[in-house]
């Protein structure tokens, strides 16, 4: 049915071409659509408004198939790639989970490549040349064929990256996923005959996988995520995305792909602040067979949503404005946290083939064994869905999904004695110099060093030298120089401004977007017992002893 005109693309009578002027010459980069209309017998066009012959070659078959008819005879010799493109083109790209979708079918498609290569296929391959021997040689090349990732070098290249095994479930996904692309051709008239082909359940492709994590194993990967190791070893920060990932499936109960998508964005209209709900289902999106719930909202889930700017899964990007003189630290949503997970995996012993949905299966299983309400499980999962009307109101219901909020509290209570300082976005901690306590972000701060020179003191933090702007301090006697400008009566290191009330310290301030870090404010600590107060660099370290002239 698709053939070649002037080297571009055409479909029964419509192809792709520039508006060329007199000579021929295209008068625009945009692709046009032509065709003849024979009621009055002049050649048609309309824009697809693209210079790129790609979407232009699908901007094509959609008005193909809004306005195109098929008759018996195109109905004769229409192949199975067509239906799995209109397929794609009418229904996939349009579905909440496109990107599965148009996964299963480029699977088939090379599949298909393949087989034509082997000469094992006929031209056109028609649907009712597909049976169930042809499914089960996909089947056998779809698993011994690895899932490769690729990413780009530094050059902006594709490259093959890091391959594992594609399941046997993966592989099923794709079959159900031509049966349906077959359905909708038949239902669109385009084909007058579906063969009878047989899938196979997820029972039969999969076995049973009784591993659970216990509440000591998600302590220690919450351990992880602030401690780090493997190739996260000395850079914590890079797991901010895997922690915050932990944080929202134990609070949920969601699947992975759930969870990437929570937002605080009033738009989407997730975060029921007042009511203390979340809707795991985002506005404008339809819920699939995959239900997503809305969760009661549990302290620490309330803590981690108030620190979020946009999306709770998220990495931070950190720089510094030299003309407000502070850090800024944006939050930049993430599309997968698997690599945080495969190192945390192998670091700690979970067994090979596990992903991040691990932890969804380990929270019903806990919950299931601290006696809570079966039913309220199967709808915290998504099991069991409530009806049209019931999901309107009963969500507001004091005592909804009661005893699944308690057991979630119940279980955030053991983690917290074993991995506090891990379950919340910012940490408190006790100054070794002061036995007070102070703030600190969720980042690891590094080392600071003070220096005090052209009459000013200054902070140093790996190769940023700031300028304080509170400019009065005093300095411990172990950190005090013996000789110099700065050697005072006592021992003690002070400028020649020195008053020792007023500490300078290091302030939270956060904004709708981004969340910034300044240099102001005052901590009024009068020295006692014959030792001067300090300065702090950061609310988590003291000041390291070195003190540069």
């Amino acid at each position: 049915m698709s053939t070649d005109k002037a080297g571009v693309y055409q479909r029964g009578g419509f192809w792709l071409d520039y508006d060329r002027a007199a000579g021929g010459l295209p008068t625009s980069d945009r692709w046009y659509i032509y065709w003849y209309d024979p009621a009055t017998g002049h050649q048609r066009r309309k824009s697809t408004r693209t210079p790129d012959v790609r979407l232009a070659c699908d901007r094509l078959d959609e008005h193909y198939l809004a306005v195109h008819r098929p008759t018996a005879p195109e109905q004769a010799i229409y192949s199975l790639p067509e239906a799995m493109t209109d397929y794609w083109i009418e229904h996939g790209r349009h579905q909440a989970s496109a990107g599965s979708i148009k996964a299963r079918l480029k699977l088939f498609s090379r599949f298909l490549d393949i087989e034509a290569e082997a000469g094992r296929l006929t031209d056109p391959f028609l649907p009712e040349h597909l049976d169930d021997r042809m499914l089960e040689r996909f089947r056998t090349w779809a698993i011994a064929d690895p899932i490769v990732a690729r990413r780009k070098d530094k050059d902006g290249n594709w490259i093959d990256g890091k391959s594992r095994k594609r399941a046997a479930s993966t592989a099923e996904e794709s079959v159900i996923q031509v049966k349906a692309a077959l359905n909708h051709a038949f239902g669109s008239r385009r084909l007058r005959y579906v063969p009878p082909l047989k899938h196979k359940t997820r029972d039969q492709v999969t076995s049973a996988r009784t591993y659970r994590l216990s509440v000591d194993a998600i302590a220690e990967l919450l351990d992880y995520s602030i401690r780090g190791g493997g190739k996260y070893s000395g850079h914590p920060d890079r797991l901010i995305p895997l922690r915050r990932y932990l944080i929202g499936a134990i609070c949920t109960l969601a699947r992975p792909d759930a969870v990437l998508d929570m937002s605080v964005a009033p738009e989407r209209e997730q975060w029921m602040q007042h009511e203390r709900r979340f809707a795991l289902n985002p506005a404008g999106r339809l819920q699939t067979k995959k239900v997503r719930p809305v969760m009661p909202v549990v302290e620490l889930l309330q803590r981690w949503l108030g620190a979020t700017d946009e999306w709770l899964v998220c990495r931070e990007r950190r720089s510094f404005d030299d003309d407000k003189q502070i850090d800024v630290v944006a939050q930049l949503r993430v599309g997968s946290v698997r690599s945080g997970w495969d190192t945390a995996r192998a670091q700690l012993g979970i067994p090979d083939g596990w992903g991040p949905k691990l932890i969804r299966h380990s929270m019903a299983t806990i919950l299931a064994n601290r006696r809570v309400d079966l039913i309220e499980l199967e709808m915290s999962l998504g099991h069991r869905p409530l009806g049209k009307t019931s999901s309107r109101y009963a969500i507001f219901d004091p005592d909804y999904l009661s005893t699944i909020r308690d057991g979630i509290e119940d279980v955030v209570a053991d983690l917290t004695r074993k991995a506090g300082a891990a379950l919340y976005p910012s940490c408190t901690r006790v100054s070794p110099d002061f036995q007070t306590t102070s703030r600190c972000s969720e980042r690891e701060p590094q080392s600071q060093e003070i220096e005090y020179k052209r009459g000013k003191w200054w902070a140093r933090q790996g190769l940023n030298l700031r300028p304080l702007r509170c400019q009065h301090s005093a300095l411990p006697l172990s950190y005090a120089p013996t000789a110099g400008p700065l050697a005072g009566p006592g021992g003690l290191c002070k400028p020649p401004d020195y008053n020792p009330v007023a500490v300078p310290t290091w302030n939270m301030r956060s904004t709708s977007r981004t969340r910034s870090r300044r240099w102001n404010g005052f901590d009024n600590i009068l020295a006692c017992g014959g030792v001067a107060p300090f300065f702090r660099a950061t609310a988590a370290k003291p000041v390291m002893n070195m003190i540069r002239i």
